[in-house]
């Protein structure tokens, strides 16, 4: 796994480039990932690839609409997954897997599979921590709605609690 991740990783900075906040994006997603499988049931090859390349699509809304905006991202980024999962090798029956949940990651209930709920939270851990306006507050009385997974939810109580301090 640490060969694939390391494939994956060098080809999400082959696309990005310069853009670092993408890329850090991309892999603190990755780390949440990574935690969420110890305790949740998924793909140990799909869930770190979706966590790498859920964003891609980003860079190509951006360069034709001049917008990151989600149905776009979702829009965009199955295809260019597809082709950066080919040159790196990744296995070819888990290739659709990928695509099928970049191209549904911004819609709750998107794709029907635990690796879907764990890059949903993954990302949500991410981008709540990244959201300083978010009242935390509000935030933990509504993390059984907004998380897939008991780890998840136990993940996300356990930073809300530490970001009230």
């Amino acid at each position: 796994m640490e060969y694939l991740k390391a494939k994956l990783i060098r080809a999400l900075v082959d696309h990005f480039e310069n853009d670092d906040r993408r890329i850090e994006h991309a892999l603190r997603v990755l780390a949440w990932t990574e935690k969420l499988l110890e305790s949740e049931p998924a793909d140990r090859e799909i869930a770190p690839a979706v966590a790498v390349l859920h964003d891609v699509g980003i860079k190509e809304a951006e360069a034709k609409h001049g917008t990151s905006s989600a149905r776009l991202q979702e829009e965009y980024g199955p295809s260019i997954a597809k082709r950066i999962l080919a040159n790196i090798g990744f296995p070819g029956d888990k290739i659709e897997a990928v695509c099928a949940i970049v191209g549904k990651h911004h819609t709750k209930n998107g794709v029907d599979s635990p690796d879907f709920r764990i890059l949903w939270d993954a990302d949500l851990l991410v981008n709540t921590a990244d959201s300083p306006q978010l009242d935390m507050e509000k935030m933990a009385g509504k993390i059984d709605n907004i998380f897939a997974t008991e780890t998840g939810r136990i993940l996300a109580r356990r930073e809300f609690a530490k970001a009230r301090l």
